[in-house]
């Protein structure tokens, strides 16, 4: 475990393993901020280990449909990661891995959600 201070907060950097990843090659992770080194590396296999971990609940669920925030809360993600929960929804239906379904319910705030589910 190292230290980084960043932003004025001191952030704890843990080493994450991941066992297999099968989503791309090339990480899901969108480095807006000009990340170097092992804080890039550290959030790179975070959004790919997020990524993987959705892909892994909509195989879990087949027939099944998932709003983003329905996906975050079955998956325990802290609410604040709701946006990540989204990138990653979106790239997955890039990929062509789950596909919009084209329904909508009221979520969050009163505002219609899309639903996806696994191809």
């Amino acid at each position: 475990m190292t230290s980084q201070l960043e932003f004025g907060y001191l952030f704890e950097i843990h080493s994450v393993e991941i066992q297999s990843v099968e989503v791309k090659t090339d990480s899901h992770y969108y480095n807006t901020t000009g990340l170097t080194g092992r804080i890039l590396k550290d959030r790179q296999l975070r959004a790919d280990s997020m990524t993987q971990k959705i892909l892994d609940f909509f195989r879990d669920h087949p027939g099944k449909s998932y709003t983003a925030h329905a996906v975050r809360r079955k998956l325990n993600f802290n609410p604040f990661q709701i946006t990540s929960a989204r990138r990653a929804i979106t790239n997955l239906t890039d990929d062509g891995r789950i596909r919009m379904t084209g329904e909508k319910v009221i979520e969050c705030q009163g505002e219609p959600n899309n639903k996806w589910t696994v191809i």
